[in-house]
């Protein structure tokens, strides 16, 4: 049955063009039964499978996100894949809410949590040696890659704080920081991440979106410098909304809702697509990743929220969801 009804919903909302709450109906008043979340879910995976990515199976998850999976009132739902507004203690999993369920594990030992938060109370504090992480395998929707239907957009609201040497820097490590994302250099299994502070084309503070399409270094450079690097620095001490955005041929920095334009480089052009890891590629991280063959580039201060979409958005989009800071 389930079979039968994934094949009526996939030929009646792509097909016939019908708006995918109608089709649902449809289909129930068709068999005499309401589908739950569970029925849903599972038609939803059998849509995967008949329509791939078709606009089909796209609009079923965005029904699906809105009918059962809500999150903040303050925060736009749609193309929502995971939410996490870090309002848990140290000692536990950061666990997202939106259309995937994921957990932000603690590494490196227990992430405190702060009394100054964006979307409640609290956020997490974040200091040199510790990071969030998920394994690969436990979030297979955050595995963007290929050259086709890789469009995600990833908003983090943060408190950037200074160390290594600040405001001396002169320093030798420049201590570049990473936001989030699947991106392990030591490996060469660097798939999309959100930097401050890389020091690639006379930058220096600004927001980075990284793309890479072999997993290794960019040809003719020492690591990779393929993506967008804004031009305006960060401030510390200040909460911020920095994003970066990814359609498969524009790569995208972002500072509290508006694109940080910088000739060549923000919009930067990028049609190669991302890599992909495969089984062993690199985890989910946030607040640090993998470099020079260990835990590197670790960020310094307060995290209130993030936020992942599987698609990109106008500039007025990127600003209502980034419009959260007082």
């Amino acid at each position: 049955m389930i079979r039968g009804i994934t094949i009526y919903l996939y030929l009646t909302v792509l097909v016939k063009g019908l708006p995918v709450d109608r089709a649902v109906q449809s289909a129930e008043s068709m068999i005499g039964v309401r589908l739950n979340t569970v029925g849903l879910l599972v038609v939803y995976a059998g849509l995967q499978v008949y329509g791939k990515q078709s606009s089909a199976s796209l609009k079923f998850h965005q029904y699906l996100s809105d009918e059962f999976f809500p999150v903040s009132s303050k925060l736009p739902s749609q193309n929502l894949l995971t939410f996490w507004d870090f309002q848990e203690d140290a000692g536990h999993d950061r666990v997202s809410s939106g259309f995937y369920k994921y957990r932000l594990h603690e590494d490196g030992g227990d992430i405190p949590r702060s009394a100054d938060g964006i979307f409640g109370k609290y956020s997490a504090f974040l200091t040199p040696g510790k990071r969030f992480i998920i394994p690969r395998a436990e979030c297979p929707g955050l595995n963007f890659h290929g050259t086709k239907d890789v469009a995600f957009t990833m908003v983090a609201w943060i408190k950037r704080m200074p160390y290594c040497g600040y405001p001396n820097y002169t320093n030798p490590h420049p201590c570049c920081e990473f936001i989030a994302g699947v991106f392990n250099e030591s490996a060469n299994r660097r798939q999309y991440g959100m930097f401050l502070n890389l020091h690639s084309f006379n930058s220096s503070d600004q927001v980075c979106g990284l793309i890479s399409d072999n997993g290794g270094d960019t040809p003719g450079h020492h690591g990779c410098d393929s993506g967008s690097f804004g031009a305006t620095p960060v401030p510390y001490f200040r909460w911020q909304c920095v994003a970066i955005s990814y359609d498969g041929v524009w790569v995208k920095s972002y500072l509290n809702g508006h694109l940080d334009k910088r000739p060549v480089l923000n919009p930067y052009r990028y049609p190669n697509g991302i890599f992909d890891g495969g089984e062993h590629g690199a985890d989910f991280t946030v607040g640090g990743n993998n470099a020079f063959g260990e835990k590197h580039n670790y960020f310094y201060g307060l995290f209130g929220g993030l936020a992942i979409y599987n698609a990109t958005f106008d500039d007025e989009m990127v600003n209502s969801i980034c419009d959260h800071l007082e």
